[in-house]
This record gives structure tokens, C-alpha cells and sequence, in this order.
């Protein structure tokens, strides 16, 4: 096979890259290979050392060295190339040491194999800022929707470079390095969209989105039937108590708030209406909740029917572990590790009594803080039941259908097979190893917040920007999870003085619950401890607290 040559282009110096198939020679009888590969051919009647390398277009034939220019019109007799990829040229009558030369703008790199354009002075990783690449002199091609700028030296936030006005929601904050703006007092969110409202966030302030919206730091709007700086104040004129008030969206179906019997009561819609809503959703929760009792579960009191709706009528709790944990985060709210604690039992119990029904244990497969109420004294209690199976050894549901929330979810969760019926119940442990995670840390996102704050908490650095796909493969597959800034009870000690300064006495319950947590997040779902043997160890840490 014909490697180079039979063409009728010469690799003149004016005519840097060409196919080396369309090349043509004058007695090429010097051949020779550096160390990355490329290919060194004597083109000896021709008087030039030619060289066909990779490049992204394929290979590609240039002029390297020509001995006519350099040293007289004198035949190449012999040619070697050295450790050092310099080259040692004979002729009729001298040897000669030749180093490749790259054009202007570029320099020799890589053991004297490559030249490499420059840029604005720098080269390599250093050039255009470390932000893009130098693909000719003077020339950056900038990370993708990350930077701009001659150098990259500009970041972009979400498709606006930081000198535009309109960046980080009209300089509501500061546009940084990887897509992350940084918002001033009294706005929240990616891009600093959510002002903050009398030190509330969204869904809390102005009394809740049924009363009023937020469109300002500290100013509220208030819907109708509603007024008050906050929104606090009912115009019972316009709206009667009696009507509902959303509280949320459930795994299937809307949630709301309203009285039955005279007692404020949740009523869960599921409106027939919508194609993703059936008549056996409503049956299988409805059935399923009438047989729960315990402490930890959300109170069921019966359901109501009318032509295009269904409504499960249960206990009415507004405050939810994902407040809680909102509120820990953004230091409104101070919970000792004994309350943690406590509320973690609560929350292990409820999951215990689920999988321990006869004949047929149930798996929740959407825990989440949402789905964690408390009550007035501070107890848990398990809620929303929309996609909870019960399984037997004899009978298995795919569990795979209708996932729930992904950052909850087992990696066995997201596989096209059944879950195997012997460790179904696993998907719990992992679900309530994030919660308990959450609530030690005080972080309502485990994997994607922004804060310098709790970057430098959880000794961890930011993800790269990642699609809701690769964080699930990340997970999934690099067995990748929320950081546990500890690896030993000395580290812990450490981290505690810094973080949890009220806690040191209780270090080495703080380490081994950490070790708990990584216990129930392992990839197999067979080295999960059970429901049982999680109980056990959080009564010994609970009994273990100065």
C-alpha cells in the first residue's frame, strides 16, 4: 500500500499540509520515525526533509527542513534521527544537526516533535487564560458557553458574559468561573432570579404562593383576598376559610389543604381528566393507606369521589423535612444532633414498619424530605405513597416503573430489570441514606449547590456543569455520592471544632454516622444494611450522646 507520493504537489514552504498521497518526490530514499509517530522522509534530490503526521483532517505531508535554503543545493546522502528528535543530516560534503522550525507565532514543543501556536504570549495549558485552547497565534477558541473574550478571560452565566447587563438576572449577582453567578443579599436561585423575601425563600415567604409572590427583596405582591406587608392577612370577604389551599404536588396527584368535619384536613386530588392519572392509581393509594397505622405515617381518614375527580382525605401537617433542611441550610433554624437524631429514628421507624408488614412488605421507592411531614412536636411522619409497591417472595413488580425523584433513587433503580425481590427493599436504604445525609450536613442539595461556603464545609470542590444524564451516570456507574468531609474520628474531631463546635462531645457519634451513611449508599444493594439493623445502630448512637 502506498504510503506517500505518486501525486504532482510539491510541500513547498508556501504550501504547509497536503495530502502526502498527492505529494510529489525526487529520489525520497531517507526514511525514518520520531518518537510520537510521525513519519521523516529524505527527499534527497529535492534537498528538503519532509514529514507526514496526524492531524484531525488525517494525515498530512509538510516541509520540515530544506538544506537548499539553509546550507547550498547539496544531495542528501544519509540521515538519523537522534533520542532528542533532532535530526543529523550527511551530505557530499559536511553532516549537518538540524531542528525543526515552526512559523512565526509558533513554538517547538514536545521533545522538538510539534510546534504549537502562541498565544497573547503563553502557550499550552497556560494560553487564552486556561479557559480555551490556541489554535492559531493570537487565536482562542474559548471553553463553550463558558467563556469569551480574546483571552477567555470573560466568564458566562448561563449564555451571558459577565460585562452584559442582563447577566446573573440584570446584576441581581456577580457572574464567576464555571457557570456560577454569585448573588448579592437578598436574592437566590442559579441565576439569581429568586429575590428573597424577609430572609424567606420561595414557597415560604409572602405567605405562601397562594397569598402573594416575592418580586423583590423584602417587597411582597399579594394575591387577591390577601394584604399585609407579608400577606398575613386574610380579607374573609372575598374568599372563605372553607376553600382549599395547594400544599403540593404528591408522585401522583395535587395536594391540598382544606376542613372536613371541622378539622383542617390534606385532601389528595387525582383528576381523572389528566392522561397520566387512572382510576387504579387512586385505588391502589387509597387501599394502601387505609391499612397503614403507626406513629411515623401520615394519618389516613377516609376518600370522597365525584365524576371526573377522586379524594383521599388524610392528616393535615404543613411543615415538611425539606423546609426543615431549606431552613438548617440557610441558618434560620438550629437543631441539636440529638434532634437529628430523634427525627432520623422517626423517619427509620416509619421505613422498619413498611418493610415489615405481613403478608406483604411495602417499599415506599420515593423517599425524599419532601415526603417527610412533621407534626406540632417535632415528630416525622411518612407521606405520599403514590408509588409505593408491596412485593413477595412469590410476586414481583418491576420496581423500575415510575421512578421518583433521581437524586434519591439506587443505581439499581435505573436499571431496565426487575429489582431482585430478595434486596427490594434496599431502595429505601439508599433513599434514606441521602435524607440522613441532609440533615447531618444541613444541605438541601447533595449534589448541585453553588455555595463557597459549603463547598469549603464538605472539603469538596464544584461539579463541572453536568446534565441531569451525567449526574445519574455519575452516580450509577462512578459509584459517585454527596462528600463526607471526614475520614477519621481525628478528621471529624477537626471538622466538628470548625462546623459543629456545640457537638465535640459527641464527635465519635458524629463519625459513626457518617460510616452508617456510606454503609446505606453502597452500589450493591446487597451489602446495604437492613431496616432493622439501621434501627439498631441509630438507638446505640442516640444512647451514646453526651
Amino acid at each position: 500500500m502506498t504510503k506517500a507520493g505518486t501525486g504532482d504537489q510539491s510541500a513547498s514552504s508556501d504550501d504547509l499540509l497536503i495530502d502526502p498521497l498527492k505529494a510529489k518526490f525526487n529520489t525520497p530514499r531517507l526514511v525514518s520515525r520520531l518518537s510520537n509517530g510521525n513519519i521523516l522522509i529524505g527527499d534527497t534530490l529535492n534537498y528538503r526533509i519532509q514529514m507526514i503526521s496526524n492531524t484531525e483532517n488525517g494525515e498530512k505531508l509538510r516541509t520540515i527542513v530544506n538544506i537548499a535554503d539553509s546550507y547550498g543545493s547539496s544531495v542528501i546522502t544519509d540521515m538519523v534521527v537522534t533520542e532528542q528528535n533532532t535530526i543529523l543530516v550527511s551530505t557530499m560534503d559536511a553532516i549537518y544537526n538540524l531542528v525543526p522550525l515552526c512559523d512565526m507565532g509558533y513554538q517547538l514543543v514536545n521533545n522538538n516533535t510539534e510546534c504549537l501556536p502562541i498565544c497573547f504570549g503563553s502557550l499550552g495549558q497556560f494560553s487564552c487564560s486556561g479557559r480555551g485552547k490556541c489554535v492559531e497565534p493570537d487565536n482562542c477558541s474559548c471553553l463553550q458557553g463558558l467563556y469569551t473574550g480574546s483571552q477567555c478571560e470573560i466568564p458566562i452565566c448561563y449564555g451571558i458574559a459577565a460585562n452584559e447587563s442582563s447577566v446573573c438576572s440584570y446584576m441581581n449577582g456577580t457572574c464567576g468561573i464555571n457557570n456560577q453567578c454569585t448573588c448579592k443579599d437578598g436574592f437566590y436561585g442559579n441565576m439569581c432570579e429568586n429575590p428573597i423575601c424577609f430572609s424567606q425563600i420561595v414557597g415560604e415567604s409572602c405567605g405562601g404562593s397562594l397569598r402573594g409572590t416575592c418580586i423583590h427583596k423584602d417587597r411582597c405582591s399579594c394575591n387577591q383576598h390577601f394584604t399585609g406587608e407579608r400577606c398575613e392577612l386574610r380579607i374573609c370577604s372575598g374568599k372563605s376559610e372553607n376553600d382549599t389551599e395547594r400544599l403540593g404536588e404528591g408522585g401522583i396527584g395535587s395536594v391540598f389543604m382544606s376542613k372536613y368535619n371541622g378539622m383542617i384536613v390534606a385532601v389528595k386530588v387525582f383528576d381523572l381528566n389528566n392522561l397520566n392519572i387512572s382510576e387504579e392509581d387512586f385505588k391502589n393509594e387509597a387501599i394502601l393507606l387505609s391499612k397503614l397505622r403507626h406513629p411515623n405515617i401520615i394519618n389516613f381518614y377516609g376518600v370522597s369521589t365525584s365524576p371526573t375527580k377522586r379524594y383521599i382525605i388524610m392528616e393535615c401537617l404543613d411543615q415538611s423535612m425539606e423546609k426543615v433542611i431549606a431552613k438548617l441550610e440557610f441558618k434560620q433554624l438550629t437543631l441539636s444532633l440529638d434532634q437529628k437524631l430523634k427525627m432520623i429514628l422517626n423517619i427509620a421507624n416509619g421505613i422498619e414498619y413498611l418493610h415489615s408488614l405481613k403478608p406483604r412488605k411495602i417499599i415506599h421507592r420515593d423517599l425524599k424530605p419532601q415526603n417527610i411531614l412533621l407534626d406540632s412536636n417535632g415528630n416525622c411522619k411518612l407521606c405520599d405513597f403514590g408509588l409505593s409497591k408491596s412485593i413477595s417472595q412469590a410476586t414481583v413488580s418491576a420496581l423500575t416503573n415510575q421512578l421518583g425523584t433521581h437524586f434519591y433513587m439506587s443505581p439499581e433503580m435505573f436499571d431496565i430489570n426487575a429489582v431482585d425481590p430478595t434486596y427490594a427493599t434496599a431502595v429505601d436504604i439508599y433513599s434514606f441514606s441521602i435524607i440522613m445525609w441532609q440533615l447531618l450536613f444541613e444541605i438541601k442539595d447533595p449534589y448541585l449547590f453553588k455555595s463557597s461556603e459549603l463547598f469549603h464545609k464538605l472539603k469538596t470542590k464544584s461539579l463541572e456543569q453536568v446534565s441531569s444524564y451525567q449526574l445519574t451516570k455519575m452516580i450509577c456507574e462512578n459509584n459517585y455520592r454527596p462528600s463526607i468531609p471526614f475520614q477519621s474520628i481525628n478528621e471529624c474531631t477537626d471538622w466538628c471544632t470548625e462546623f459543629m463546635k456545640s457537638e465535640l462531645g459527641n464527635t465519635s457519634t458524629i463519625f459513626k454516622l457518617g460510616q452508617l451513611i456510606k454503609e446505606c449508599w453502597q452500589a450493591d444493594p446487597k451489602l446495604r444494611p437492613s431496616i432493622e439493623q439501621v434501627v439498631d445502630q441509630l438507638q446505640s448512637l442516640e444512647n451514646e450522646l453526651v
